[in-house]
């Protein structure tokens, strides 16, 4: 009798092969669920996308109107003041438009006088 034929009547080799198709059934089973796992995860790529694109498209919104509501208030005043025959001196047109000066320093020649929006 050859070896070959004496490992197959050992009973070990049963227990192997039994292991053998329970292991390639958990892979495939892992397999599946790795396939899933990875749809799942472009699903909740493309949301988070989404998402974040909304979230930027809200807060620009947001931003936009509370400045185009500044905006209207000073143009409305820059209207009254250019719609008056007084010549304002730059104080008075400062003080209008709640606009106060405040130094900053200008780092190509060491000047300030910035106007600073309050």
């Amino acid at each position: 009798m050859a070896i070959l034929d004496w490992l197959k009547e050992i009973p070990l080799s049963a227990i192997y092969k039994e292991r053998l198709v329970d292991s390639e059934k958990q892979i495939a089973l892992l397999e599946k669920e790795n396939a899933a796992l990875k749809q799942e995860n472009t699903v909740l790529k493309a949301r988070l996308e989404k998402d974040g694109r909304t979230h930027k498209n809200k807060v620009i919104n947001k931003s936009t109107q509370s400045h185009s509501g500044h905006l209207g208030e000073i143009k409305e005043k820059l209207s009254l003041i250019l719609s008056k025959k007084e010549a304002y001196g730059d104080g008075e047109i400062s003080n209008i438009l709640g606009v106060t000066e405040k130094p900053t320093v200008n780092h190509s020649h060491g000047q300030s006088n910035h106007a600073h929006v309050s």
